[in-house]
Protein backbone atom coordinates (compact mmCIF):
# COMPACT_ATOMS: atom_id res chain seq x y z
CA UNK A 1 0.00 0.00 0.00
CA UNK A 2 2.75 2.46 0.77
CA UNK A 3 4.52 1.51 -2.57
CA UNK A 4 1.36 2.59 -4.54
CA UNK A 5 1.08 5.43 -2.47
CA UNK A 6 4.48 6.75 -3.31
CA UNK A 7 4.09 5.75 -6.54
CA UNK A 8 1.15 7.81 -6.96
CA UNK A 9 2.93 11.06 -4.86
CA UNK A 10 5.72 10.89 -7.26
CA UNK A 11 3.05 12.05 -9.90
CA UNK A 12 1.73 14.69 -7.95
CA UNK A 13 5.09 16.29 -7.08
CA UNK A 14 7.02 15.98 -10.31
CA UNK A 15 3.73 18.07 -11.80
CA UNK A 16 4.72 20.75 -9.19
CA UNK A 17 8.35 20.49 -9.11
CA UNK A 18 9.15 21.16 -12.76
CA UNK A 19 8.18 24.19 -14.68
CA UNK A 20 5.42 23.92 -17.91
CA UNK A 21 8.38 23.71 -20.29
CA UNK A 22 9.86 20.95 -19.50
CA UNK A 23 6.81 19.09 -17.02
CA UNK A 24 6.54 16.57 -19.31
CA UNK A 25 10.00 15.50 -19.48
CA UNK A 26 9.83 15.81 -15.91
CA UNK A 27 7.00 13.23 -15.10
CA UNK A 28 8.44 11.30 -17.92
CA UNK A 29 11.50 10.83 -16.08
CA UNK A 30 10.22 10.11 -12.90
CA UNK A 31 8.05 7.38 -14.41
CA UNK A 32 10.69 5.69 -15.88
CA UNK A 33 12.87 5.91 -12.61
CA UNK A 34 10.09 3.99 -10.57
CA UNK A 35 9.48 1.85 -13.76
CA UNK A 36 13.37 0.83 -13.22
CA UNK A 37 12.80 0.56 -9.61
CA UNK A 38 10.43 -2.00 -9.94
CA UNK A 39 12.05 -3.90 -12.55
CA UNK A 40 15.16 -4.61 -10.96
CA UNK A 41 13.49 -4.96 -7.18
CA UNK A 42 13.35 -8.76 -7.89
CA UNK A 43 16.45 -9.11 -8.78
CA UNK A 44 18.02 -7.19 -6.43
CA UNK A 45 16.24 -8.94 -3.81
CA UNK A 46 17.18 -12.54 -5.09
CA UNK A 47 20.54 -11.85 -5.06
CA UNK A 48 20.93 -10.46 -1.69
CA UNK A 49 19.00 -13.23 -0.02
CA UNK A 50 21.26 -15.65 -0.93
CA UNK A 51 24.27 -13.20 0.34
CA UNK A 52 22.60 -13.35 3.81
CA UNK A 53 18.84 -13.80 4.32
CA UNK A 54 17.35 -11.02 5.96
CA UNK A 55 19.43 -8.89 4.01
CA UNK A 56 16.60 -7.81 1.53
CA UNK A 57 14.17 -6.16 4.30
CA UNK A 58 17.07 -4.61 5.51
CA UNK A 59 17.79 -2.60 2.17
CA UNK A 60 14.21 -2.24 1.45
CA UNK A 61 13.71 -0.45 5.01
CA UNK A 62 16.68 1.46 4.84
CA UNK A 63 15.95 2.41 1.60
CA UNK A 64 12.68 3.70 2.30
CA UNK A 65 13.86 5.28 5.29
CA UNK A 66 15.88 7.65 3.49
CA UNK A 67 12.98 8.15 1.04
CA UNK A 68 11.50 9.95 4.16
CA UNK A 69 14.55 12.06 5.08
CA UNK A 70 14.80 13.26 1.41
CA UNK A 71 11.38 14.05 1.02
CA UNK A 72 12.02 16.56 3.99
CA UNK A 73 14.68 18.50 1.34
CA UNK A 74 12.13 19.05 -1.22
CA UNK A 75 10.55 22.60 -1.44
CA UNK A 76 7.30 23.34 0.05
CA UNK A 77 4.74 24.31 -3.28
CA UNK A 78 1.69 24.73 -0.94
CA UNK A 79 0.04 28.19 -2.26
CA UNK A 80 3.21 28.58 -4.48
CA UNK A 81 2.90 29.35 -8.09
CA UNK A 82 4.01 26.86 -10.48
CA UNK A 83 6.55 27.78 -12.78
CA UNK A 84 5.96 28.50 -16.23
CA UNK A 85 10.25 28.42 -17.31
CA UNK A 86 13.63 27.51 -16.16
CA UNK A 87 14.60 30.91 -15.65
CA UNK A 88 11.79 31.50 -13.47
CA UNK A 89 13.02 28.17 -11.64
CA UNK A 90 16.95 28.54 -11.27
CA UNK A 91 15.79 32.43 -10.33
CA UNK A 92 13.38 31.10 -7.35
CA UNK A 93 10.18 31.91 -5.85
CA UNK A 94 9.90 33.36 -2.32
CA UNK A 95 7.04 31.27 -1.87
CA UNK A 96 9.43 28.24 -1.82
CA UNK A 97 12.08 29.85 0.28
CA UNK A 98 9.69 31.15 2.39
CA UNK A 99 6.13 29.76 4.63
CA UNK A 100 3.11 30.18 3.35
CA UNK A 101 2.10 32.44 6.17
CA UNK A 102 5.28 34.55 6.23
CA UNK A 103 4.27 35.33 2.52
CA UNK A 104 0.50 35.91 3.54
CA UNK A 105 2.28 38.48 5.77
CA UNK A 106 4.33 40.60 2.83
CA UNK A 107 0.99 40.28 0.66
CA UNK A 108 0.14 43.73 -0.48
CA UNK A 109 -3.12 44.07 -2.31
CA UNK A 110 -2.93 47.09 -3.79
CA UNK A 111 0.42 46.02 -5.42
CA UNK A 112 -1.83 43.00 -6.89
CA UNK A 113 -4.20 45.35 -8.33
CA UNK A 114 -1.84 47.46 -9.90
CA UNK A 115 0.05 44.22 -11.70
CA UNK A 116 -3.48 42.86 -12.87
CA UNK A 117 -4.59 46.52 -14.03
Amino acid sequence: MTIAAAFQITYLHVSEAFPTEVRTRGAGLGDIMAKVGSMMAPFIIDSLSAIWKPAPSVVVGCSGFLACIAIYLLPETKGAALHDTVASLEAGSPNLRKGLLEVEKEWDPEATLALTA
